[in-house]
């Protein structure tokens, strides 16, 4: 079993008081902490700590015994621990294994210590990054070296001390020395503390990494010269940006256009639409009034909006029953061409719909003609299986094509979702809405993203669109050129909104920061 003294002993950290904690372990001992001691025999204190105490968070290692020792005078620590003895049997000293400067890209590396690390009794290893953006310039880490091997001291469990108070015990530890000359990793990381999250087989976050490049330019491609070195400053951070926050997110417009709703089917109106929302089998229905031998039907396309009936099939039925009654020609496959009824179309009740499948339901009119006097399909009742809006939260609802928000024609319309908490945002991505007419008039229209709920008071995101960028009716990507951090993310427009998916994304975790150096030494025994 591991003595106070052992303990103690093998763990230098730049402080002169060593402190200790203590919690009851099952067999009912008190279970000793040892937290940032000195040099074994430079301890000038110390001090006890009471039970469970925010300093044991740090842990060395623990330390079963029922009497704990605590003194302030340095002659009678050394003669505790027996110091003299100890300086005299074993002397220790910090050698450079590998430093890095950003500014300058030098990059050293102690090879002879690499490659006889397992006869070099190498006791601990330290790690610091430093950065000219913290009020504290090093973030250090520290190992227990004893009985590795020149990669397996980098793991949790020989772990003596880190800034961060959220790092997982589960916690991906990565150390890759290249086997051939033990070379910095020409299309890897070196060195990475991260979460088991990953995307496209990329930690997703993390608390530390060493990189020949960032990870953001691994997942897209990107092919960078220069390592770079960055750690989460108060904790985990996320590497790569996160999958669209804004999904099934609160979203809310200045105003909100008609819904497709079935009467606007029969209308024949041109620039009023009946749709559906995008579902598995839509399907919308007509009372015609009374029953009639169809012969033929026709679809009045939309001058304003997208017509989608390909794939749907006409049926006559004289009930309601969805699906019942008989075909009227094929399921269309071509809008403005009529359809053909043969045989025994006969019913009082007209309905399309999209059978087997997915889809979404929307047209500007249909007419059907007879033997004699055509129905007149105007004002009779309609049913359908949902009803389209054009509601705020239908452009964060994940479908890209189908689901639309849009505003009236108003000065200055606006946007704006919720993501439910402060997030780094750092792009923007606007799906189109299927008639360009209407996509074109969000020329002009910016993202900002606030901290706040009102309007004009966030930081823009990039630069209003131009004619150029709406003209293609592509998704749009906006990158907002800096990390900004906020809860809502407003679009304002200039005469009308209309879009059919806004995907922001951003981190969840922190900002990045990066170091401008870091080192690596290791403290090893000369006998």
């Amino acid at each position: 079993m591991t003595s106070l003294r052992e303990a103690l002993c093998l763990v230098t950290i730049n402080a002169h008081t060593c402190s200790v904690g203590h919690e009851q372990s099952q067999d009912m001992t008190m279970k000793w902490v040892t937290v940032s001691p000195a040099e074994p025999c430079d301890c000038s204190m110390i001090m006890l700590g009471g039970v469970n105490i925010k300093p044991v968070q740090h842990v060395y290692r623990h330390v079963h015994s029922k009497q704990p020792f605590f003194d302030a005078e340095p002659d009678v620590i050394k003669r505790h621990f027996n110091c003299d003895k100890m300086s005299k049997s074993t002397d220790t000293n910090w050698v450079e294994i590998l430093s890095f400067n950003q500014s300058d890209q030098e990059m050293y590396y102690n090879l002879d210590v690499l490659e006889d690390w397992n006869n070099l009794g190498v006791q601990q290893v330290n790690i610091s990054v430093g950065s000219k953006h913290l009020i504290d310039p090093v973030l250090e880490l520290s190992f227990d070296g004893r009985g590795s091997s020149n990669t397996s001291w980098f793991v949790h469990n020989r772990l003596l001390n880190s800034p961060w108070t959220d790092l997982d015990p589960n916690a991906e530890f990565k150390l890759n020395w290249e086997r051939q000359g033990l070379t910095f990793p020409s299309s890897a990381e070196l060195l990475g503390i991260h979460s088991v999250e990953t995307r496209k087989e990329l930690p997703v976050s993390g608390w530390l990494v060493f990189a020949q490049q960032d990870l953001e330019s691994i997942l897209q491609g990107v092919r960078l010269s220069q390592p770079i070195v960055a750690f989460g400053k108060g904790g985990r951070v996320d590497w790569i940006d996160r999958d669209v926050l804004s999904h099934g997110t609160e979203a809310v417009q200045s105003s909100t256009s008609s819904p497709g709703f079935g009467q606007f089917g029969v209308d024949l109106k041109s620039n009023t639409r009946m749709s559906t929302d995008f579902e598995y089998e839509p399907w919308w229905t007509v009372d015609m009034g009374k029953s009639y031998q169809i012969e033929r039907l026709a679809i009045l396309p939309c001058e304003m909006a997208k017509t989608n009936v390909i794939g749907a099939q006409f049926r006559v039925s004289s009930s309601l029953d969805k699906g019942s009654g008989e075909p009227c020609g094929s399921p269309i496959v071509v809008v403005g061409v009529d359809v053909i009824c043969e045989g025994e179309a006969y019913g009082r009740y007209l309905s399309l719909g999209i059978e087997g499948k997915q889809g979404i339901l929307a047209f500007c009119g249909v007419s059907a003609f007879v033997k004699g006097q055509d129905p007149i399909l105007a004002g009779q009742p309609t049913w359908q299986s949902s009803v389209l809006t054009h509601n705020a939260s239908a452009s964060v609802d994940g479908v890209l094509d189908f689901t639309c928000s849009q505003t009236n024609e108003e000065i200055n319309p606006w946007w704006m979702v919720d993501l439910g908490d402060n997030l780094v945002v750092v792009k923007v991505v606007i799906s189109p809405y299927p008639d360009l007419v209407e996509w074109i008039k969000m020329k002009g229209a910016q993202v900002f993203v606030s901290a706040e709920s009102t309007r004009y008071s966030g930081a823009a995101c990039g630069s209003p669109l131009r004619l150029e960028d709406v003209t293609s009716h592509a998704p749009f990507l906006i990158d907002c050129q800096r990390d900004i951090l906020g809860r809502y993310v407003f679009i304002e427009g200039t005469t009308r909104l209309s879009m059919c998916e806004v995907e922001i994304f951003g981190k969840i975790n922190g900002n990045v920061e990066v170091a401008d150096t870091i080192r690596m030494q290791a403290l090893i025994r000369s006998e």
